[in-house]
């Protein structure tokens, strides 16, 4: 990774919220199927949500909170792992069953965990662990993986997130001081702003590439007989 200085980054996460899609409309794709329309629904819902945890992580980063910036970091990450399995589904649109990608689609947009309703039964579907976004994701960037389990060690309540960040072994013996560490503090804020640096360009690249996919998946289903 390339070290960046924090007001770089700063610069980055301003201009990245220019990319924020304002409305997308199914009608306007002229197309049966709703599939082109769910794909650019989740890219806007996901990038309206990437860029808050961005600006979030500006803030934290500024005010010294570290640990709280490496949580907001991380679903950074995951966000950008979500985003790549749309350009996968996309590369391979093709060859897939549509009834396949449609419930993978609706798993990603409306998947919901703790199940609540009046009469008990389950009203949405399961959602896809974003585990598994992240293992498919690292299968094709080894680095990727280990810097978002760098990020897990000090978003956890463990000996990187809590003891080691928190507290110090005193010279009288017997004794610990607490509180955040400056030069532990600046470290690991290097770490957090190479990560997102990384994570903006890649991020980007996937979205501005799924505009282009979905446009000329749209072209080529305008060139078929129509089916939902």
């Amino acid at each position: 990774m390339t070290q960046v200085s924090f007001q770089e980054i700063k610069a980055l996460v301003a201009g990245f919220g220019s990319y924020a899609p304002q409305e997308v409309s199914i009608r306007a794709l002229g197309v049966l199927t709703k599939r082109p329309f769910q794909v650019l629904l989740l890219r806007g819902s996901l990038f309206h949500r990437t860029d808050e945890l961005l600006n979030s992580a500006v803030m934290l980063l500024e005010a010294d909170n570290v640990v709280a910036a490496f949580l907001v970091v991380r679903a950074v990450m995951e966000n950008m792992a979500m985003q790549h399995r749309l350009i996968k589904m996309l590369a391979t649109r093709n060859t897939t069953d549509p009834a396949e990608m449609t419930e993978v689609l609706n798993r990603m947009i409306v998947g919901v965990k703790m199940q609540h309703s009046i009469d008990g039964e389950m009203d949405y579907p399961q959602p896809i662990n974003v585990m598994t976004f992240i293992e498919h994701f690292s299968k094709e960037n080894a680095t990727f993986k280990m810097s978002f389990e760098s990020l897990c060690e000090l978003a956890h309540p463990n000996h990187q997130g809590v003891a080691s960040h928190y507290s110090e072994l005193d010279p009288n013996p017997g004794y610990v001081t607490f509180g955040p560490k400056p030069e532990t503090n600046r470290q690991r804020k290097e770490i957090a702003l190479e990560i997102m640096n990384v994570c903006i360009e890649i991020y980007l690249v996937d979205y501005l590439n799924i505009a282009r996919d979905v446009e000329e998946w749209v072209s080529e289903l305008k060139a078929q007989p129509q089916t939902a």
